[in-house]
């Protein structure tokens, strides 16, 4: 499994869009294993339910920065989600980061606290796999999928990965 990370690492232009799917899994399972019971969802699922008629909430726990670059269409960011629970009392939330580690830790304190809670394995990078619709906060559709950083760069080829602070307008 090492060599694998490695390998997408090293050498990410050569790798597959399925190698890369496989190391994102190996990568999120080896974190499951550190963290039992959270509830998770994959991404075609999770493209089925956001089509019924009472979708789940898509909450994004990633930075400002990140956000910034793109999102899941109709997602909310967590500081939205905590500022109007009200809001969305009762309603299922699915709580995604970049590769789901940072949402899994929410997914969990959010189901102690009585919300029905899952976690999106694989994240944004998950979903780049199962080709998804990305877009920017404004909500104008981009290829643009911030990665975390360089060694986090397990999205589809068909994507254009994003490390750092995106540009700021000019004022």
């Amino acid at each position: 499994m090492l060599w694998t990370f490695a390998m997408i690492a090293c050498a990410q232009s050569s790798v597959t869009d399925a190698e890369t799917a496989r190391a994102l899994d190996q990568l999120y399972d080896a974190w499951a294993l550190t963290a039992p019971g959270i509830p998770t969802i994959d991404a075609a699922t999770l493209m089925k339910d956001l089509n019924r008629d009472t979708p789940p909430l898509l909450i994004d726990v990633r930075d400002p920065h990140e956000r910034a670059v793109s999102i899941l269409p109709g997602a909310i960011s967590l500081e939205d989600y905590e500022a109007n629970r009200a809001r969305h009392n009762g309603r299922p939330v699915v709580t995604y980061c970049t590769v789901g580690v940072r949402s899994g830790y929410v997914a969990r304190r959010l189901a102690k606290e009585g919300v029905n809670a899952t976690n999106f394995r694989g994240s944004i990078l998950a979903w780049t796999h199962a080709g998804g619709p990305l877009v920017t906060p404004t909500g104008k559709p981009t290829d643009d999928v911030h990665v975390y950083g360089k060694r986090w760069n397990y999205a589809n080829s068909a994507y254009d990965p994003f490390v750092g602070d995106p540009p700021q307008p000019l004022p």
